[in-house]
């Protein structure tokens, strides 16, 4: 199974992401582990042959985007899709992701307003779930 998985609000978020990793991953499946802080964490199972399949990637400014599938553009596969996610972060323009092609589902995590947010594609094509439990997202 590939896919991202994110906690947020527990002191043990990075060992909690490592755990759900280990029960997503298979054989042949890589699996990636980004902290944005001790409380905030995001991770990715992915198969490790696919070039849109990257581990989160954390941004110069310290923001980490996370991406499960593709986006295109007019010239095919978007080349740094994470960048784009930023970029719209950055610029208050998250409803533009409505409007991006391709089957996705993202995290973005902001560790200075230790915020996280979650998006797909406007077909909803892959999955994303959540929960909450005393206040812990996961």
């Amino acid at each position: 199974m590939t896919g991202i998985c994110l906690v947020a609000g527990s002191e043990s978020a990075e060992a909690e992401v490592r755990t759900m990793l280990a029960g997503m991953a298979s054989h042949g499946r890589a699996t990636d582990c980004v902290a944005a802080s001790p409380t905030l964490a995001v991770g990715r199972s992915r198969h490790p042959r696919m070039p849109s399949a990257r581990p989160p990637q954390r941004m110069t400014d310290g923001l980490i985007c996370a991406l499960d599938g593709e986006i295109y553009d007019d010239n095919g596969l978007y080349a740094e899709p994470e960048a784009l996610l930023a970029e719209l972060y950055r610029s208050d323009h998250l409803h533009r992701l409505s409007l991006l092609s391709g089957s996705f589902s993202a995290v973005i995590l902001d560790p200075v307003r230790g915020r996280a947010v979650m998006a797909n594609d406007r077909i909803g094509a892959r999955s994303l779930f959540a929960a909450e439990a005393g206040g812990v997202l996961r």
